[in-house]
């Protein structure tokens, strides 16, 4: 096992000579792995495990390339989720290494091709330590099999759902870790939770399918928009919308209740549109009826877009005042009536800012 799994990948011979003798004796060589494989879960002794979690994706190609090895195949995929959740002492090189076989075998597609009967199996079983792993890998392995494999997840949305279930509630949890210890806590779980929420939300196959029960899922967490006076995933929540208004082209019950929120969030951001502007652009092309049946949405949006063309922040910088100057242009183009006062507004704002202008793109904007 030593010589299979760690020194093959050290020497590009050792690789070759291995990988042939497999091929000239499988049928002994799968009946024993078989017979290992069953039996391994019973094994106390953490190296030996970290062998065989390195050993599968290296090999699992040339071991189980048939329809009838099908039910070992499955009991091994069942053998890495179910090391990657170990929680035991001295654990973290086996979850360390069963995380990284899964996500090899999920990103090579000779490999993958095998594996995508078992993909909501394997989405299943990661689902189930996702509120308490501290294996960072897991999470990058959720965001490969949710941007390669959205035809399976599709054909099962109730494990797809589970997942973002699951993960609402560890993003909520390390949230609340970070407000409580804000110098100690880390983030990085938090962000990578989000990366596959803002994964799926940027799939046209999922977002088509599966947005309101997305949204329903995700909705306690566009609340903290609006309860908390900042938070570590704003812009995840901005990005997030942004994408499916995008893809859907129109604006959803749960989107509106979330603009609700931005001049606050614009606030807190110092007068700069930043995440807001692809938010604000998509709502405004795909929901201007709406908003021209509600003059004080024109009104709110009219006083953004004039303060961002004079952020407050020190930071800002040419960009963040062009992102002010975009956002009248889409508001006098797409929205009415608008009236003489906001007119007038908008003018003064304009001129003040030409006058402050030092170059030629933001003087044209």
């Amino acid at each position: 096992m030593e010589i299979l799994s760690y020194l093959t990948i050290l020497k590009e011979e050792c690789w070759r000579n291995c990988s042939q003798l497999i091929k000239n004796s499988s049928l002994e060589l799968k009946h024993t792995v078989k017979i290992s494989f069953i039996s391994l879960n019973n094994l106390p002794l953490a190296l030996i495990k970290v062998r065989m979690c390195l050993l599968f994706p290296l090999y699992a190609h040339i071991l189980f390339n048939t329809e009838a090895q099908r039910e070992t195949y499955a009991a091994h995929l069942r053998f890495l989720i179910e090391c990657s959740g170990m929680e035991s002492e001295n654990s973290e090189s086996v979850i360390a290494q069963a995380a990284h076989s899964i996500n090899f075998i999920c990103e090579r597609e000779h490999l993958a091709n095998i594996i995508k009967p078992f993909i909501s199996d394997i989405v299943r079983g990661l689902t189930t330590v996702v509120l308490t792993t501290k294996a960072e890998k897991i999470f990058d392995i959720l965001y490969s099999i949710v941007t390669l494999f959205q035809v399976q997840l599709l054909e099962a949305p109730e494990v797809l759902l589970g997942l973002v279930a699951e993960l609402v509630k560890r993003s909520e949890f390390e949230y609340q870790l970070i407000k409580k210890e804000p110098s100690k806590a880390k983030k990085i779980i938090l962000n990578k939770s989000w990366n596959v929420i803002r994964a799926i939300g940027e799939e046209p196959q999922y977002v088509m399918n599966l947005h309101m029960d997305l949204e329903k899922i995700l909705e306690p967490m566009f609340d903290y928009l609006e309860k908390d006076e900042k938070i570590d995933f704003d812009e995840d929540i901005l990005n997030y919308i942004s994408s499916t208004t995008k893809i859907l082209k129109q604006v959803t019950p749960a989107v509106w209740r979330a603009l609700k929120s931005f001049p606050k969030v614009f606030r807190i951001y110092e007068e700069m549109l930043a995440n807001l502007f692809p938010a604000l652009n998509y709502i405004i092309i795909y929901g201007w009826n709406t908003i021209n049946e509600d003059p004080s949405i024109i009104n709110v949006l009219i006083n953004m877009g004039t303060h961002a063309l004079d952020p407050s922040n020190e930071i800002a910088d040419e960009a963040n005042h062009c992102e002010g100057a975009l956002l009248l242009q889409l508001i006098i183009q797409y929205l009415s009536p608008i009236s003489n006062e906001n007119y007038a507004d908008i003018f003064q704002a304009c001129h003040v800012c030409f006058g402050n202008a030092q170059r030629g793109f933001l003087k044209a904007k």
